[in-house]
């Protein structure tokens, strides 16, 4: 989904980063690069930076939330955007603590005119870019290996790494979906539309079984409770939390997007980049 017109106003973005463990040095001198770039030449503002564990001293302007430093990262990404959406920012910036976005990245994003746009990251394993497309016949989702450079492409699903959303795909998100908890008290969103009895009568007792070929398991409509926050981002039936966000949107009819002329580095034991990728299809096909 894309707005029509950008504002005069620069928009405020805030800084998402959902984990701060261990860093390469080159992670902290890219960070620190874009966001100067963005504050000295960008058409965005820096709103606040919220982090589940922040080793930025500046405290009149970032906030560490979660107060657990190792939390699992969809729980952090869910505090954060809990945070984000109770704030007067426009959108939220998602960057990893291994991922390093080129300099005036968000303005670029921005600019695109896209609601939820990525810049391009690729695999750390398979140097795979991290953008996908659904399988053929499948639930599952593989790599798009085929693009052209510096073009932008709409996809079915995106890491978290470098990606600008707007406030209003988390609202349509949260007016789409009615929340339900099983028997273990797991929390799941499921749209509206797909709700096709209104109060169905399930004993406490029911026990899950297949019948058909189809898993039945009984989930009740719930409220969350004050600990707990809604469930953008969770790990769920084998899919990354970043994926299911992406699932989320698309039941309200929100694809995300992708700039591949963002590129980025992607920090391990050493950064992964575009020409990982080009060597390694080039030496399958005997060309390298």
């Amino acid at each position: 989904m894309a707005h029509k017109s950008r504002p005069a106003k620069r928009p405020i973005v805030d800084i998402g980063i959902p984990c701060l463990a261990y860093q390469a040095q080159g992670w902290w001198t890219s960070l620190s690069g874009l966001l100067l770039s963005e504050e000295r030449y960008g058409k965005i503002k820096i709103g606040t930076i919220r982090a589940s564990s922040s080793a930025i001293p500046d405290m009149n302007k970032n906030a560490t939330v979660g107060g657990k430093r190792f939390s699992d990262v969809d729980e952090n990404r869910r505090t954060i955007s809990k945070n984000f959406l109770d704030s007067n920012a426009d959108y939220i910036f998602w960057i990893d603590d291994d991922t390093a976005p080129p300099q005036l990245a968000i303005t670029k994003l921005y600019n695109s005119g896209h609601d939820f746009i990525a810049g391009l990251y690729f695999a750390n394993s398979t140097y795979y870019p991290v953008m996908f497309k659904r399988a053929d016949n499948s639930f599952g989702y593989v790599s798009i290996v085929n693009y052209t450079q510096g073009e932008l492409i709409e996809v079915d699903g995106i890491g978290m790494g470098c990606t600008l959303i707007h406030r209003s795909v988390y609202e349509k998100i949260l007016d789409g979906h009615n929340l339900y908890r099983n028997r273990v008290g797991a929390l799941i969103p499921i749209p509206k539309s797909a709700v096709l009895d209104k109060e169905p009568v399930i004993p406490k007792d029911f026990m899950p079984y297949i019948q058909n070929g189809i898993y039945q398991e009984p989930y009740w409509k719930t409220e969350l409770k004050p600990e707990e926050n809604f469930p953008f981002y969770m790990f769920h039936g084998g899919r990354g939390e970043d994926v299911h966000f992406c699932e989320l949107a698309a039941n309200v009819g929100i694809k995300p997007w992708v700039d591949t002329s963002v590129l980025c580095e992607h920090y391990k034991i050493r950064s992964i980049k575009e020409s990982d990728f080009i060597d390694k299809r080039l030496k399958a096909e005997g060309l390298g």
